[in-house]
């Protein structure tokens, strides 16, 4: 039942009704549906540009007072894997200058109010002093866009695919957390990750002839980050094949304007010898 659930609510097939023999059986996603957007997980977490909890279908408001600790702990455990952290790391960040027995103590009563929080133990499971999140209950965002990379990056290429993509990285992980310094290998690797996938994906539907699909994503990486070369010389690359040797000369222009203001370098010699190779072409 679970898998066929799965497989009407990918094709949109009676969805609520789907939704209510979920509920009332209790059905777990198969494996087929681990990580899918589309099941309805009792908790989803967003974090990827903003973060967001949603219960239930619906984003969690906190009235009164915040729950700030539960949600430190949640944001740190998401921030080591969300799977196997060791509780005396997780102890560490939140409470840095508690003495042993103090530590343990905060975080037993802190893991009870986001299970809490959450809506039940099954949220967040602990085993032999490691701490995770139960992928059957939970989703994250985080999990969902490395298992969709990767599910793309070994397949044949597709026009399409990667727009699920580009739909779960909706800017840097946790960014409003500026000062949390257990945030930053995360946020850098997600950001590496996708990045060089953009570059990848970009540079395959080019060679499968989908250059438009191409030059999409060559755009894409340069928003999130404009002194990489690589994106230009592969935006200069397909705009020439499409005949828009303008566009892509301004391309180069708009490179090695921005690599002067913001570096003091030039382009490299691999990007200014393209950008002669397409004067003279």
């Amino acid at each position: 039942m679970a898998r066929l659930c799965s497989r009407a609510l990918q094709n949109n097939i009676e969805p609520e009704h789907c939704h209510a023999l979920i509920a009332a059986h209790r059905l777990v996603p198969p494996d087929s549906a681990n990580l899918a957007e589309h099941w309805p997980y009792p908790v989803k977490l967003y974090t990827l540009g903003r973060f967001n909890l949603v219960k239930d279908g619906q984003p969690l408001r906190f009235e009164g007072k915040p729950q700030r600790k539960p949600l430190e702990l949640l944001k740190a455990l998401i921030a080591l894997g969300g799977r196997d952290v060791r509780d005396e790391h997780l102890s560490a960040i939140l409470w840095p200058d508690a003495a042993g027995d103090a530590a343990r103590s905060a975080f037993s009563t802190t893991l009870a109010r986001l299970r809490k929080l959450l809506g039940g133990d099954d949220t967040v499971v602990v085993q032999d002093g490691r701490v995770s999140l139960d992928p059957r209950y939970c989703w994250l965002d985080t999990w969902a866009l490395e298992a969709r990379i990767a599910a793309i990056e070994h397949a044949p290429v597709t026009v399409g695919a990667v727009a699920p993509v580009l739909g779960l990285y909706r800017g840097a992980f946790l960014e409003q957390e500026t000062d949390a310094a257990w945030v930053l290998p995360t946020r850098e690797r997600l950001r590496s990750r996708f990045l060089r996938f953009l570059t990848s994906e970009a540079r395959r539907l080019g060679a499968a002839g989908h250059r438009e699909q191409a030059v999409t994503l060559y755009l894409q990486g340069l928003e999130i980050d404009p002194l990489i070369e690589d994106f230009y010389r592969g935006l200069m690359t397909a705009y020439s094949e499409l005949g828009r040797q303008a566009e892509a000369l301004t391309t180069f222009e708009r490179c090695r304007r921005l690599l002067a203001k913001s570096l003091g370098v030039q382009p490299s010699a691999e990007t200014r010898a393209l950008a002669e190779r397409l004067r003279h072409s």
